[in-house]
């Protein structure tokens, strides 16, 4: 029987799955890691990212775009000329 993650949040991702997951090229799930705006740890070779970071990630990027358009909305038009 297989080991499985006590909780779906807990399971690894590998870089590509990452990448798959923000449809992103792997290239820019790496550099995500490596500037490290996600954390990740090193097994052997492979970089392992928690669902859990994943998902905090992608709900920063949700926020700030919420923000970035709230933003716009408070700008009048008549204050853009």
């Amino acid at each position: 029987m297989p080991l499985m993650a006590e909780n779906i949040e807990d399971t690894e991702l590998t870089i590509t799955e990452f990448a798959a997951s923000l449809r992103v090229s792997e290239d820019t799930a790496r550099t995500l890691v490596l500037n490290g705006e996600v954390p990740a740890r090193k097994q052997g070779r492979q970089w392992r990212i928690l669902r859990s970071d994943v998902e905090a990630y992608k709900q920063r990027l949700r926020d700030k775009r919420q923000r970035d358009t709230d933003s716009m909305k408070a700008v009048r038009p008549e204050e853009v000329e």
